[in-house]
C-alpha cells in the first residue's frame, strides 16, 4: 500500500517537472527571439565609434626624403549603421588607407625652415571617405595635422668597419689586419644624417674556435632612411698558428750629454712575444728597440730607469719583457 502511494507521488512530481521544463524552454526561446529582434533593430540604426586604420603615404617628392616619421595609423571617428561598425570592429586585417601627398597643398610650418610642412587631416576627410564603405561618414581624424620634414638626398663614401667577436683555437691568432671587400661603400640619404655619418658597420658576428683564414659574406647593419651601394661585404680574417719566441735585446740610452756615460745593469732585456710560424725565422734582436731616457733621471727617486719598447715588428703579438726597470750609473 505504502509502495503504491510512493510511486503515485513520484509520478505527480515528475509530471509537474516536465510541465515546468516546457514552460522554461518556451520562455527562453521567446527571450532569445526578442533579443535577436532587438539586436537587429539596434544594428540597423546609425551609431558612432572610433576605428584605427593603417595608412600608406604615396607620391613623396623624388629628390627629397622624409626625415620625420609619419604616423602609421589614423584614428577615425565614424558614423555608420551598426552592421557596418560591427564588421569594422571584427575585421583583423584592414586595407591601408592611401594618403596621396600630391592631392594636397602642404603649408610651411611657421618659425621653421622651408623643409618643414604641415597638412590638416580635416581636409582629407572626403578623399579618405571615398576609400570606405558608402554608408560610412567620417566625423573626425586623429592626428588632426601631419608634420612633414624633408631633407635633401646626398651621397658620400664611407669605410666599412667589421663588427666581430672572435674566439681563437689554442695557439692561433690574427696574423694581419681584418679586411673588408669592398673596404668602403657609397651611402645615400637625408643630408642631416649623411653629413654626420663617418663609417658603417657590419652586422655583429660571433665566431668560435677559429684556426684558419676565412672569408665570410656579412651584411651591413642597416640605418633608417639610408641606402647603401652594397648590402653585403666580404670579410677576410687572416688566422695563423703562433708560437713563443724569446730574444735578448740591448738597451739603448737616449738624450745622454756628450760629456757623460750612462751604464745600465743589466745592459739587455729578455723579450718574449708570440709570432706566427711563417714569420718565426724573420725575428732578430735588431728588429726591436729597447730604450731608457736620461732625462728621466732628475725626477727619479728609486735609482732605476724605466725601459720602453719603441720599435717592434707589426707581425708579433703579446710582447713581454723583463726587467721593466734597470739600475744605472753615470760616469764622466
Amino acid at each position: 500500500m505504502e509502495e503504491n502511494t510512493g510511486k503515485g507521488f513520484s509520478k505527480i512530481i515528475q509530471s509537474r517537472r516536465i510541465k515546468f521544463d516546457r514552460k522554461l524552454i518556451v520562455f527562453l526561446f521567446f527571450l532569445l527571439l526578442s533579443t535577436i529582434f532587438w539586436l537587429l533593430n539596434e544594428l540597423s540604426k546609425n551609431s558612432t565609434t572610433t576605428i584605427t586604420y593603417p595608412v600608406m603615404y604615396t607620391n613623396l617628392p623624388r629628390d627629397k626624403v622624409l626625415v620625420r616619421e609619419m604616423p602609421s595609423r589614423f584614428d577615425l571617428l565614424i558614423e555608420a549603421p551598426g552592421f557596418t561598425l560591427l564588421k569594422y570592429t571584427l575585421s583583423n586585417r584592414l586595407v591601408p588607407l592611401v594618403f596621396d601627398l600630391n592631392a594636397y597643398s602642404p603649408r610651411i610650418l611657421s618659425n621653421a625652415s622651408s623643409e618643414k610642412y604641415f597638412i590638416l587631416t580635416s581636409s582629407a576627410r572626403e578623399r579618405i571617405g571615398r576609400q570606405l564603405r558608402s554608408d560610412v561618414r567620417i566625423l573626425a581624424i586623429l592626428p588632426d595635422s601631419l608634420i612633414m620634414e624633408f631633407g635633401d638626398i646626398v651621397s658620400k663614401t664611407v669605410p666599412v668597419i667589421p663588427d666581430l667577436n672572435i674566439e681563437f683555437s689554442k695557439q692561433y691568432m690574427l696574423s694581419g689586419e681584418i679586411m673588408t671587400t669592398p673596404d668602403s661603400i657609397i651611402v645615400s640619404g637625408p643630408d642631416v644624417i649623411i653629413d654626420t655619418l663617418r663609417q658603417v658597420y657590419t652586422k655583429h658576428l660571433d665566431i668560435n674556435q677559429m684556426n684558419q683564414t676565412e672569408t665570410r659574406d656579412v651584411s651591413i647593419e642597416s640605418i633608417k632612411n639610408v641606402t647603401f651601394s652594397h648590402k653585403k661585404v666580404d670579410v677576410t680574417i687572416p688566422i695563423e698558428q703562433f708560437t713563443e719566441a724569446v730574444l735578448e735585446v740591448p738597451i739603448e740610452k737616449l738624450h745622454v750629454p756628450d760629456s757623460l756615460v750612462l751604464k745600465t745593469f743589466p745592459g739587455t732585456i729578455t723579450l718574449a712575444c708570440m709570432v706566427s710560424l711563417s714569420n718565426y725565422d724573420k725575428l732578430s734582436p735588431h728588429l726591436f728597440r729597447a730604450v731608457v731616457d736620461y732625462e728621466g733621471i732628475e725626477n727619479n727617486l728609486s735609482n732605476k730607469l724605466k725601459v720602453s719598447i719603441t720599435k717592434a715588428p707589426d707581425y708579433i703579438r703579446s710582447v713581454r719583457f723583463h726587467p721593466v726597470n734597470v739600475e744605472f750609473i753615470i760616469e764622466k
